[in-house]
């Protein structure tokens, strides 16, 4: 069995309807958004 050493971070877009395609980017998630999760794993695994 998988012990898990930090709890599991949902990184999601947002809960709404999908807006118009020339606001798409600013919906869907981002590396950006990718990379701060990861970090604040590790971050609060220390």
């Amino acid at each position: 069995m998988c012990m898990l050493k930090a709890p599991p971070k949902r990184v999601t877009g947002l809960d709404t309807v999908m807006p118009y395609y020339k606001n798409e980017d600013y919906f869907l998630i981002q590396e950006a958004d990718i990379v701060q999760a990861a970090r604040e794993l590790v971050e609060g695994w220390k």
